[in-house]
């Protein structure tokens, strides 16, 4: 029995860090240089070339880490078409106050020409299909 706990915990543990590796988690360096220079830019300017969603989002957030698993499936589904960025807001506060988060998580959803959409709250997969349908290809 012990055998079978430690295998299965073990199998756990290569499994679980491998559930984002579609979402990059980015610092907000990388963020200034992929995404706006909140730092430099007087105002907002969208450096990135495609459409991106940055999550931001906690450790501690029961919803955050819920849905992990949807993003890392919509990074895989729209690979190539929309960029998907994780910023954990406890190690980039800055960030977080500059942007006016104060909820988790926190969306944004930024369509290849830079507008930005600011969404907040955990959603399903089909719920975040219909808004990338709306929102980055203008489909309804």
């Amino acid at each position: 029995m012990k055998k079978l706990f430690v295998t299965i915990l073990f199998g756990l543990l290569l499994v679980v860090p491998s559930m984002a590796q579609n979402v990059k988690e980015i610092s907000g360096e990388i963020f200034r240089e992929r995404v706006f220079d909140y730092k430099s830019d007087e105002g907002w300017a969208f450096k990135g070339e495609r459409a991106c969603l940055v999550d931001f989002s906690t450790s501690w957030c029961g919803w955050c880490k819920r849905q992990e698993p949807i993003f890392d499936a919509l990074a895989k589904e729209f690979k190539g078409q929309i960029d998907f960025y994780k910023i954990d807001c406890e190690k980039n506060p800055d960030l977080a106050y500059v942007l006016g988060i104060n909820s988790y998580p926190t969306i944004l959803l930024i369509r290849a020409d830079g507008k930005p959409l600011m969404l907040k709250g955990y959603r399903e997969k089909d719920a975040w299909k219909e808004i990338f349908d709306e929102f980055f290809f203008e489909l309804k």
